[in-house]
């Protein structure tokens, strides 16, 4: 949110109209349009927190980067797996732990809106045995 909202701010400030095209795509905001999405975007409250719990990992697809837990209460957990593990840590995390008890360590990214509605998304860190 730190580009978006810096971005926003000096075309803001600068009482400037914005117009993006993108292929046969166009749109324009007006200066008052531009400060009203500065205002929402500068309004969102971004969150993040490290948490490690007991989970069964489902698997995780190096093609699309995503991954997939169940907690032992039986909520499924999907999202991002960190840039920072490489593709062979992935593929030893589902040899090792596919449909296997573990501990997980996930970052949790909650972001609450200017209208009060909350998002939470992860991203997988690390796993490790119980």
């Amino acid at each position: 949110m730190g580009f978006l909202n810096s971005f926003f701010k000096e075309v803001s400030n600068n009482n400037s109209i914005l117009k993006i095209e993108s292929g046969s795509e166009y749109i324009e905001l007006s200066s008052t349009q531009v400060k009203r999405s500065y205002s929402r975007v500068s309004s969102t409250i971004c969150n993040e927190e490290e948490v490690t719990e007991k989970a069964f990992f489902k698997g995780a697809l190096i093609d699309t980067g995503k991954f997939e837990i169940s907690t032992p209460f039986g909520m499924k957990i999907n999202g991002d797996i960190s840039a920072d593990l490489t593709q062979d840590e992935i593929a030893q995390y589902n040899r090792d732990f596919s449909n296997e008890e573990c501990m997980v360590t996930l970052m949790k990214f909650t972001t609450i809106y200017h209208n009060g509605n909350e998002r939470t998304t992860y991203e997988l860190m690390k796993i490790h045995p119980v």
